[in-house]
């Protein structure tokens, strides 16, 4: 219990609910014009004050894993992580494959579940895995390259690598969808190294103040663009109120570290969030009969409540998977 980082196992679980708050409210955030706009507002709100989620499971994945000593025995290294994401990501394109093949009529094609691996994404949320085991690919020889660097070279590496990212144009095909992420996979590093602090008063501040800004330079943005991703702008990772946002909850929670409850729940909740991750979309699709009322606070806090219904269910078979797997390995 002592030896665990436990500013980290907060973190997977807060991304991991916020990615199920991403999807929930996507129904109706990409929808302006289409639904209402207490709707619409309430979802926007949701989404703006959510998508740092991924960056910073990027960023934990930089944390643990550039340290020098982890991935030092290439060979074994690699392993792990082969067992960790690929096997995962292999098993979960299948699984997914068949399940939109009835629930969305999919081909349930081979040549059909490659190009949409290859030119496409696998199953919208499988990308991930995707990003993980490209920055798992190149980690040895960047814990390396940036073992001779001091802190300061590498803020300075970190800094151009995101900036890059702002401008990086997203294209459908599977190598290198890893580039913009990589200044996120270095800042989680760079944090551990530079230990930056931020006072709960600055951080609710800025916290704030970044998610009405992107809330509202996305409804200025859907306002004058099409219905679609044009005008989501602020809903991408790499623009720079979404950075912001992540290196401040993640230097926020990383500076709690000694604050924090430590007991097995949240270790066990922890264990859970890439399971969660992986089978929330179908656990969702169970609610989609919940209608949404079109009241502003009722529409947030059933977004909410249908995300916590997933979240729990998400986590519970997941640790009921994991223990049936831990007991058949025992036997």
């Amino acid at each position: 219990m002592k030896s665990k980082t436990w500013f980290i196992e907060y973190l997977r679980i807060i991304s991991a609910f916020a990615v199920v708050l991403i999807h929930s409210a996507a129904d109706l955030s990409f929808k302006y014009g289409q639904v209402s706009n207490t709707q619409w507002w309430a979802a926007n709100l949701i989404s703006s004050a959510t998508h740092w989620a991924v960056p910073i499971f990027i960023m934990i994945s930089g944390y643990l894993l550039l340290e020098p000593r982890r991935s030092l025995r290439t060979k074994k290294f690699y392993l792990s992580r082969l067992k960790r994401i690929g096997i995962p990501l292999f098993s979960w394109v299948i699984i997914y494959a068949i399940y939109y093949h009835f629930t969305r009529q999919d081909p349930l094609l081979l040549s059909f579940v490659i190009k949409r691996f290859i030119f496409d994404q696998p199953y919208e949320h499988l990308y991930f895995l995707i990003v993980l085991l490209q920055l798992a690919l190149i980690t040895p020889f960047l814990a390396k390259t940036i073992k001779s660097l001091s802190t300061k070279y590498l803020g300075w590496l970190t800094f151009v690598s995101l900036f890059i990212s702002t401008f990086w144009k997203p294209w459908r095909f599977i190598v290198p969808l890893f580039v913009p992420y990589l200044g996120f996979y270095l800042g989680g590093y760079w944090l551990k190294k530079k230990k930056p602090y931020l006072k709960t008063r600055s951080f609710l501040l800025a916290f704030f103040t970044l998610i009405a800004i992107a809330s509202v330079g996305t409804y200025l943005l859907v306002r004058n663009s099409s219905p679609d991703r044009n005008g989501l702008y602020f809903y991408t990772y790499f623009n720079p109120i979404i950075i912001l946002l992540s290196f401040s909850i993640f230097t926020f929670f990383q500076n709690r570290q000694k604050k924090l409850i430590t007991n097995n729940l949240i270790s066990i909740i922890s264990s859970t969030t890439l399971g969660v991750y992986l089978i929330h979309p179908i656990v969702m699709g169970w609610f989609g009969f919940i209608p949404i009322p079109n009241y502003f606070i009722l529409t947030m806090l059933m977004l909410i409540l249908k995300s916590s219904l997933v979240f729990l269910i998400s986590v519970l078979i997941t640790a009921i998977y994991r223990r049936m797997k831990l007991a058949i390995l025992r036997e």
